[in-house]
């Protein structure tokens, strides 16, 4: 940094720690309102005639060690590789490190004896860049993004965290580069080495690029590489560290630059991410800026005559015409934290017998309203540091500021807040981003895509071609019930049940549908947003619909069954019938309700191979097995009953079950299953989206078509088979016995049990339309008269109608009038 912005940072900073030490020492609530109630004996005591002497670096630490008992914390420091320098020699002495600025992991561990974090370590920072990038609450989802670090530790670390936790966390598909690492023999120099690092970078096609470096001094060498491997254009977001692009000195640091020159294209239209000062957002509601705005020329005095060596660098109205440093109210903090620590250690532990704490810990033991907000020590995840919760991340945007010098317009910059974030408002807008190119417009470019998976034209247009045979199949079975929903053959089908199964065949060929979308279809016009509609809306429509067809299916069946065993006065409708229908469906909504809610199916698109880069998009969630599993479980109930109802109805008329019809599908299906699932297995996802896709598809078009056989074997027989004379409608043919059904009458099922075994054929359960002696539909009718060809028990008259006991085929005339 130029010497002038380090003085400015330096009078900012020691400012800030002679304003903590003056409250301290007269109580002045202003900023900290627990100060108020100090105790008499805690005070505060300037004495600088050790870091005088410290100040030789020949024996700065030599000094420090023999007057380590004058010392109680070391306090610092702004550059995180200096506090990490410091570490061994505040271990050493049993002394806390109080440090302000840093994001260093190795520093604030609770392993180590002598770190402590003020503003938090590198985990939440990271998690807040990565939430920022892809949750959409500020800016599009970027899903991508490319990763270049330094050896230094806290860049390493950084880059660490945010590839194996936040990017993960937040869906963030993110490769990580180091340009810095040269080996023990070096055959590359460093602009060599980050030449490489960036063609890489360049090649994958990514066009959100994180430079996650600390050092200010290679931005302008990378800048002038990403000129030359033309990645200065407007298409490309750059992102950049604090420690490289300090928001409140990058002005001064980089100085005016040429209009469109490598540096100039570099910074402008930028991202700095950083933690806060609350004085940046409220500006003039925060309590730590009134109080420096009140400060006038004796302050300064107090100041000088502290600080001989700093009477010439504050003027009489600094404090009103310089505004507070970045971090100063840190700084501000870390004093105050290791003042309250002193005077806990001086005032309620001399009550404490055999107290062993450590003054660390004597720290910690206060939480208090600070100028960077809400000082928490306590159930904070990592023993060492500050909670996370108070503090407040930013995003900064670098603007250019045009300037004349020497007559030549040039640039110099300024960084604007324009979104802010906390652990409970997440990220809020502030201000909108101008881009490179000097505009509003947010680069909706992602990724250059060399090899994407995407569906080809000929296999896209196949899978419509399935979906539309399968759904206009559907159609025309639904039709087709509707019409001829007053034949004989359809009204012993039971139209109700049929119509459902078309719907349900209808519902899972739509999966087809949703299941051959991605980001080129619809001319490439589908949001990321649409692509997870469509992901859970292919799980509803195909378990939703192959559940409501089996479902279907078996309580028609069941309904039949239900008939045959007569009961005086029952009354057998299609919805008692169709309870277990409700009761299926209801547990299907349910299971996929709570997957949409909780861990929904999303769109992902993922790297799987980066030189030459190759992407791979499907949906996936966390938890997909647990629902998958649930439903899979629900739809093999729903089929199992089907086929018990096949067996429980095996003894009747095919024209009232058509069991062969019901049975076929189920095998269909079942051999779909054995085929199918292996090999989409062996596919898996990843290998080829073409052939993951062809298999799905055609397992869900012959599943949906299987669930038809019944319906087009229904509407074969009422539209080619002969048609009944209609004199039989008022008559019942039992054993080729003709019976009026004034003879008949019909009972309690309790000596229905040989029907399975004689193959006994169906007492009537309600008339036809024709019928002029009607009986109650399904019910039983008047007594019967005596008659010797009804087999009817003579001790009990009219109780129970059996077949006779002969080898031919039983036959059964029953007629449903719904």
């Amino acid at each position: 940094w130029t010497l002038e912005e380090t003085k400015r940072i330096s009078r900012s900073m020691l400012a800030s720690a002679w304003l903590a030490l003056e409250h301290m020492q007269t109580r002045d609530p202003a900023v900290v309102p627990e100060l108020q109630g100090w105790p008499e004996q805690c005070s505060s005591l300037l004495d600088l005639s050790v870091v005088q002497e410290a100040m030789d670096p020949k024996r700065g630490a030599q000094i420090m060690i023999e007057n380590a008992t004058q010392l109680c914390a070391f306090l610092g420091t702004y550059d995180p590789n200096v506090a990490r320098a410091m570490e061994p020699t505040a271990t050493a002495l049993d002394l806390p490190q109080v440090i302000f600025y840093t994001l260093d992991q190795f520093l604030t561990s609770s392993q180590r004896s002598a770190a402590i974090g003020l503003p938090n370590t590198v985990l939440p920072y990271a998690r807040g860049l990565a939430e920022y990038l892809n949750t959409g609450q500020v800016i599009p989802h970027r899903r991508y993004v490319q990763m270049i670090y330094e050896e230094a530790y806290t860049s390493s670390y950084y880059a660490q965290c945010f590839q194996e936790d936040s990017a993960d966390k937040y869906g963030l598909q993110s490769q990580k580069y180091q340009d810095d690492h040269l080996g023990i023999f070096p055959t590359m120099t460093p602009e060599e080495f980050q030449r490489k690092v960036l063609k890489e970078v360049k090649e994958s096609g990514v066009k959100t690029i994180f430079f996650n470096k600390i050092d200010s001094k290679s931005i302008n060498l990378t800048a002038h590489i990403l000129h030359d491997l033309d990645m200065l254009s407007s298409e490309y977001l750059y992102i950049l560290r604090p420690e490289a692009v300090p928001p409140d000195a990058v002005g001064t640091i980089f100085g005016p630059q040429t209009i469109d020159s490598p540096l100039d294209l570099l910074l402008r239209g930028g991202l700095v991410h950083d933690f806060i000062d609350p004085f940046v957002v409220t500006l003039e509601e925060d309590p730590f800026l009134k109080v420096w705005k009140k400060q006038d020329a004796t302050t300064v005095q107090r100041i000088r005559e502290a600080f001989p060596g700093f009477s010439n660098e504050f003027t009489d109205d600094y404090f009103q015409t310089n505004m507070p440093a970045d971090k100063s109210s840190f700084l501000y903090d870390a004093l105050v934290s290791i003042g309250m620590g002193a005077c806990y250690a001086a005032t309620e532990k001399v009550e404490i017998a055999n107290a062993t704490t450590t003054f660390r810990e004597d720290i910690r033991a206060y939480n208090f309203t600070g100028a960077s907000g809400f000082v928490d020590w306590h159930n904070c995840r990592y023993k060492s540091n500050r909670c996370n919760e108070p503090i407040t991340y930013g995003m900064y945007n670098i603007r250019p500021v045009p300037v004349q010098v020497n007559g030549k317009n040039m640039h110099t910059y300024r960084a604007v807040l324009t979104a802010k974030h906390d652990d409970i408002h997440r990220w809020q807008k502030v201000d909108d981003n101008i881009y490179r190119d000097g505009t509003t417009n947010h680069p909706t470019k992602l990724r250059q895509e060399w090899e994407g998976n995407y569906l080809s034209s000929g296999v896209r247009a196949f899978g419509l071609f399935l979906f539309a045979t399968a759904f206009l199949s559907s159609t025309l079975c639904l039709l087709g019930v509707i019409g001829l929903h007053e034949v004989s053959t359809i009204v012993r089908g039971q139209p109700m049940f049929l119509s459902l199964l078309c719907i349900g065949s209808m519902m899972s060929s739509c999966a087809i549908f949703t299941l051959g979308l991605d980001e080129q279809s619809l001319d490439g016009e589908i949001s990321s947003e649409g692509l997870d509609i469509a992901c859970m809306t292919t799980l509803w429509l195909f378990f939703g619909g192959q559940i409501l067809s089996f479902s279907a299916l078996y309580c028609k069946l069941r309904r039949l069954d239900m008939v045959l065993t007569f009961r005086r006065g029952v009354k057998v409708t299609a919805w008692k019938a169709s309870l277990p229908l409700i009761a299926l469906l209801l547990l299907t909504f349910s299971v996929l309700v709570v997957w949409t809610v909780v861990d929904p199916w999303q769109w992902e698109r993922e790297i799987i191979l980066m030189n030459p880069f190759e992407t791979y998009g499907s949906c996936a969630c966390q938890n997909f097995w647990a629902y998958f599993g649930t439903l899979m479980a629900l739809l093999i109930v729903s089929e199992g009953l089907a086929l018990f109802s096949v067996y429980k109805t095996a003894d009747t008329d095919e024209i009232y079950s058509n069991t062969s019809a019901v049975v076929l599908s189920l095998l269909i299906q079942l051999q779909a299953w054995l085929i199918g699932v292996p090999i989409l297995a062996v596919l898996g996802d990843g290998d080829s989206a073409d052939a993951v896709f062809l298999g799905r598809a055609l397992l869900i078009f012959v599943f949906s078509l299987s669930a038809l056989l019944e319906v087009a074997c229904k509407i074969y027989q009422a539209m080619y088979s002969r048609p009944q004379d209609s004199t039989d409608s008022g008559r019942i043919r039992v054993s080729g016995v003709q019976l009026p059904r004034s003879q008949m009458q019909v009972g309690s099922s309790s000596n229905l049990t040989h029907r399975k075994n004689s193959q006994s054929n169906l007492a009537h359960s309600s008339t036809h339309h024709s019928s002029t002696d009607p009986i109650p539909e399904e019910q039983g009718g008047t007594p019967p008269t005596n008659n010797d060809d009804s087999n009817t028990d003579e001790t009990d008259p009219g109780k129970i109608l059996t077949c006779p006991q002969e080898k031919e085929a039983r036959s059964c005339v029953c007629s449903f009038n719904d």
